[in-house]
């Protein structure tokens, strides 16, 4: 007797690894059985929400659309990005390392953490420095360095030790800086990275775990709550950019809400 259709497809996803949907690579499929998704089954079962902060909106629209929701055009799904950057002017001049590689280091936080969003590594860490362009009677200096990895990554340690040693290839005494970025290059998806023969499989899942809960902490209890020391901790911070004329967040922010007196 043939079981019903319903009944059929069940029992044919309990038994295909969670690895067989597409889109679910080598590193996610790791990372799903850990926590007890072994098969499209459990995937198809598990709670959409709390997956989007612990891995990416793609894998929440994944678990949806195997529940038979569309929850998405296919017009609507934005590329990857092929290069990731974050940069600011300061809101003084910045004359020492120190504070060129905070602000430096909480650029890289930032960018990295980006790059994780869309679940990416980058193969190459792109830093520069400027001083004031248009103050002629001030000494000037520009400099940029690129440092490629030796494997594409999506770990914010490994890229604070490439930005630090940018940083340090550049920094001149002397000059009154005004601005600093990194770009993040060489872009492509996680999933299509092959192992590393020659590293630790075990360091390398430690640091993707170790990431995973970094992003889950900031994802809950808001932006930059947790990050590594080297990006400073005090704020405001003295080097910032200044935001005494920048518009209210009207659409965004509650307190910033116009307000309007009847008399």
């Amino acid at each position: 007797m043939v079981g019903k259709p319903e009944q059929k497809q069940t029992e044919i996803l309990q038994q295909l690894p969670v690895s067989e949907v597409w889109g679910i690579g080598r590193q996610w499929s790791q990372r799903l059985q850990k926590i007890g998704i072994l098969t499209v089954w459990d995937l198809q079962n598990a709670d959409p929400k709390p997956m989007r902060p612990r891995f990416s909106l793609l894998m929440e629209r994944m678990i949806r659309e195997l529940r038979d929701e569309s929850c998405i055009a296919m017009e609507e799904v934005a590329p990857p990005r092929q290069e990731i950057q974050s940069s600011r002017s300061f809101g003084h001049p910045v004359k020492t390392m120190e504070e060129l590689g905070e602000a430096i280091s909480l650029y890289i936080v930032r960018a990295t953490s980006k790059l994780r969003r869309q679940d990416s590594v980058a193969a190459a860490l792109r830093v520069y420095i400027r001083t004031y362009p248009f103050q002629n009677h001030l000494p000037q200096y520009q400099a940029a360095r690129t440092v490629v990895l030796s494997h594409p990554s999506q770990d914010t340690r490994i890229f604070l030790h490439a930005g630090k040693l940018a940083l340090t290839q550049m920094y001149r005494v002397g000059f009154a800086y005004a601005k600093a970025g990194v770009h993040l290059l060489e872009i492509s998806s996680a999933q299509s990275v092959q192992t590393d023969l020659f590293g630790d499989a075990e360091a390398e899942n430690r640091a993707q775990n170790l990431m995973a809960t970094l992003d889950q902490i900031n994802a809950r209890f808001g932006k930059s709550i947790m990050q590594p020391g080297i990006a400073g901790w005090q704020e405001p911070r003295g080097w910032a950019m200044k935001r005494g004329n920048k518009s209210p967040a009207y659409t965004t922010q509650w307190k910033e809400l116009a307000r309007v007196k009847v008399e």
